[in-house]
């Protein structure tokens, strides 16, 4: 459905992830929007990513990292094969690559399949810092001792300063704040 609905102007955005997302940037993380789309997709992606508002709030700017293959091959990798981790695990290498070693500037990853933990888990997320949302808004972390935990954006928003704390020390030293993504 993300791949049709932004199309026809339909919200495909879940209630509170705007407000959650600015007192998440509002506490010094930037974030990277990462997404097994098409490159051909770039301009409709970022025009969605600013089109999305929620009681006045937008999305936080954002890197956008999309696939760099054709719509046919990014499609068929993610709809058909169902292997967009792939795609994803190699940008997010990459990426913290450009870091010097030892340091993750990954801090935590949003995402709706299973695929996405694989993903963050290749570099180094944390499991309790791995949320995957349902279609229903209910998001649910990776820590195995709490498989039942379930809670939404705007119960996180609630908690956002626990989970993401004002970004300080060696971070901020490195001339980079910490960097998170979702998508």
């Amino acid at each position: 459905m993300g791949y049709i609905f932004p199309q026809i102007g339909k919200d495909w955005s879940q209630e509170g992830v705007t407000k959650l997302y600015k007192r998440i940037n509002d506490n010094g993380y930037r974030f990277i929007f990462l997404s097994s789309r098409a490159i051909c997709q770039a301009s409709m992606t970022k025009s969605y990513l600013e089109w999305v508002r929620q009681d006045g709030i937008p999305l936080p700017r954002g890197a956008v990292m999309l696939n760099p293959t054709s719509l046919f091959n990014a499609f068929h990798k993610e709809v058909i094969a169902r292997q967009p981790e792939e795609f994803k695990i190699c940008c997010l290498q990459g990426i913290r690559k450009i870091f010097p070693e030892g340091i993750n500037p990954f801090w935590a990853g949003f995402g709706n399949r299973l695929t996405d933990v694989k993903s963050y888990r290749e570099v180094e997320i944390s499991d309790k810092r791995i949320y995957i949302v349902n279609h229903l808004g209910h998001l649910k972390d990776q820590q195995e001792s709490l498989k039942t935990y379930t809670t939404s954006y705007s119960e996180l928003g609630t908690k956002c300063d626990h989970f993401f704390p004002v970004v300080e020390g060696k971070y901020k030293n490195f001339g980079f704040e910490s960097w998170w993504f979702s998508f």
